[in-house]
């Protein structure tokens, strides 16, 4: 009888939604590889590295304004296939676009004014700031799109989020593609705030699909009048709407507040622990842009497949604990693990052995190889931990993903702070190997009462 359990759960919206956001997630991978490798090649590895320093406001930013809040909607609006309650769900996505968007204007002006600031103070590097404007003019955009792929993700529609972060890739790179060669053809010389002029273009681009989409899918529940439950109605006032939001949101985008703010020392000070361990500025910043932004990259291109798994096993496990289906659980849990085991493996073995070609062949950097082979062995931790983190939210223990984050970021900044300044950036890569342990086995300990099942 148990082996019955895993058919209905991932087949149908989940196979098929997972085998979309994995198509797209490779497509888009591969556009953002040719992105940083003309990144590297056009303005250098320095360059590269200044870029990756920015990396920590995007995600603190987007913990702030959207993480919790889309995680809230695919959560409350995952009935609606089955109720037909679509005027609860507008509810929901309204109630959340505007939150989101008043948070993300709000940040967006503060980044913007105070951008010089940021870039001294927090980010050691002043020739961040300019980046720093351009992004923040596209928070508001990032806020949006992400809440309307938290609606599509929560009905089990993964088509609409693929087809926007393609588009949204496909625009970013193309971007900055035109304007560099335009801008020498006019004999100015680019400089690597095309990269942040690129994400901004994207995120636009993202925002218009996106607002199209949701317009014309409630447009026609409203003008073909689609039969709607009548006892859900009147249930879920805009008050309360926003108070379930919020119940859940509030603590996830804490979470993944301090989560990102720990990330953000780490990121900071590699660098700056670089310079202790007896690098130049220039060194160790191109030391970090070839780890961060080349390396690092393709050790987690195959994530295009375990993130899109996770983010739709969410709704999925969630369903099945309302339901008290314990049995479609250990199946979900056994087979994520089974497959990102095998996944991880096989990954591993090909970037040993291919991981100084591929990094001279893509990057031109057998720095970049190096790092990879070091790096492959984090890939079967890796994998497991992140769809067993999507699990352990869809059950709503995000307070325990959050533990586990913390301690597996501790691992790393201690690594940063005490390996680093003596052995340099091989203490890093050992850090964040025994950092993946940690959380795969922590996670797996923590769904260990689904074995039963």
């Amino acid at each position: 009888m148990k082996k019955a359990y895993f058919p209905d759960i991932f087949r149908n919206s989940l196979v098929m939604g997972t085998f979309i956001l994995t198509v797209t997630g490779f497509v888009s991978r591969i556009i953002g590889f040719f992105n940083r490798i003309f990144i590297s090649h056009a303005f250098g590895e320095e360059a590269m590295g200044i870029f990756q320093l920015v990396a920590p406001v995007l995600a603190f930013t987007f913990s702030l304004c959207c993480a919790g809040i889309q995680t809230a909607i695919s959560k409350y609006v995952a009935s609606e296939p089955h109720t037909h309650d679509y005027r609860t769900s507008m509810k929901y996505l309204r109630v959340s676009i505007i939150v989101s968007l008043s948070l993300s204007c709000l940040t967006g002006i503060f980044v913007y004014r105070f951008s010089d600031m940021i870039a001294t103070g927090f980010l050691f590097e002043p020739r961040t700031a300019p980046l720093l404007r351009i992004l923040a003019v596209s928070f508001p955009f990032s806020a949006i799109h992400s809440c309307i792929n938290g609606y599509y993700y929560g009905i089990k529609n993964a088509k609409v989020p693929a087809l926007l972060q393609l588009c949204e890739q496909i625009v970013r790179v193309g971007s900055v593609y035109f304007l560099y060669y335009l801008l020498l053809e006019r004999n100015y010389q680019p400089d690597i705030t095309l990269a942040a002029v690129g994400i901004a273009a994207g995120e636009l681009c993202s925002l218009l699909l996106s607002l199209t989409f949701i317009f014309t899918r409630f447009y026609r529940f409203e003008t073909t009048g689609t039969k709607i439950d009548s006892v859900m109605l009147g249930k879920n006032s805009y008050r309360n709407v926003f108070r379930h939001i919020m119940v859940m949101a509030v603590p996830l985008s804490a979470n993944r507040i301090i989560v990102n703010l720990l990330q953000s020392v780490e990121a900071i000070y590699i660098p700056e622990k670089l310079r202790q361990y007896g690098m130049s500025t220039s060194d160790a910043l191109s030391t970090y842009g070839v780890l961060t932004g080349m390396a690092l990259s393709l050790i987690l291109f195959p994530c295009a497949i375990t993130n899109s798994l996770g983010v739709l096993l969410l709704p999925v496990v969630s369903e099945a604990e309302a339901a008290n289906q314990n049995g479609k659980i250990a199946a979900a849990i056994k087979k994520s693990i089974t497959y990102c085991s095998l996944l991880g493996i096989v990954c591993t073995m090909f970037f040993l052995f291919f991981g100084k070609t591929a990094g001279i062949l893509l990057f031109k950097s057998e720095l970049a190889g190096s790092f990879i082979c070091g790096l492959s062995f984090i890939c079967p931790f890796l994998y497991i931990t992140s769809t067993l983190g999507s699990i352990l939210h869809g059950l709503g223990r995000t307070f325990t993903t959050f533990l586990i984050n913390i301690g597996a970021l501790f691992i790393r900044i201690l690594s940063v702070f005490f390996l680093v300044p003596k052995i340099g950036i091989n203490g890093y890569i050992a850090g964040l190997l025994l950092s993946q342990v940690f959380s795969a086995l922590v996670c797996t300990l923590c769904l260990n009462k689904y074995r039963q099942y």
